[in-house]
């Protein structure tokens, strides 16, 4: 409803030139159904209320694919766990090591530089999806680069949602959930009939960026 509302507003606000809407592609469109990742939903049906009720807003718009934060690392189901008996790490999911992710990295920085990018060269980005990504890597690689970064030695543990889910109870089925969806779904920054507009289309060059490494060897990490 906050968003809608958002859209209202932005719809009636005859000054307006450009609207920049954070959002993330549909799970149940892209999984035929399977899968239902309600932050995913939530925000997916916000653009489809744009372009089907706001076709004056759509055509101002630039919908914004933000991918996944270097830093989410910080909350708890997320967070490397320190195993006293081993005196090393474990990152426990319930995906499989070789699954793709997407990072925006350091999304504090990175994502400011993409929204100048954005607001730079309207011609290209209104009315378009625009995906802010600085690089993909595989979970492993992901969590080897903290490991790296910190000196910690971590190993990788897969387990089930169900698992996850009682590590994590109100958290661990949504987020468990969107990990699966990754890993049978590894194409999942998409939507159909969409092109998105790239980084390297915007002209953002990789040392415009922080990357994954630099974010894991500059955060002062507390678990």
């Amino acid at each position: 409803m906050q968003a809608k509302n958002l859209a209202d507003a932005a719809a009636a606000t005859p000054t307006l030139e450009h609207y920049i809407w954070s959002t993330l592609p549909s799970s149940v469109a892209n999984s035929k159904g399977k899968w239902h990742i309600p932050h995913f939903e939530a925000k997916a049906a916000v653009d489809e209320y744009i372009i089907n009720d706001l076709p004056s807003l759509a055509s101002k718009t630039t919908f914004f694919w933000i991918t996944f934060y270097a830093t989410n690392l910080v909350f708890p189901n997320f967070s490397p766990n320190p195993i006293k008996s081993s005196g090393k790490y474990a990152w426990i999911v319930p995906m499989a090591s070789s699954t793709p992710m997407t990072n925006i990295a350091d999304h504090r920085h990175n994502v400011g530089v993409f929204t100048l990018a954005v607001l730079k060269n309207p011609e290209q980005t209104k009315n378009r999806y625009v995906l802010a990504e600085t690089e993909t890597t595989t979970a492993g690689e992901y969590i080897a680069k903290w490991a790296k970064a910190t000196g910690n030695e971590t190993i990788y543990v897969q387990v089930s949602l169900e698992a996850y889910d009682q590590l994590y109870p109100g958290l661990g089925q949504e987020m468990g959930s969107m990990m699966q969806y990754w890993e049978e779904y590894p194409q999942h920054w998409r939507k159909d009939g969409v092109e998105p507009v790239t980084r390297h289309e915007l002209g953002i060059k990789s040392s415009d960026l922080i990357s994954v490494e630099q974010v894991m060897a500059s955060e002062k990490w507390t678990f």
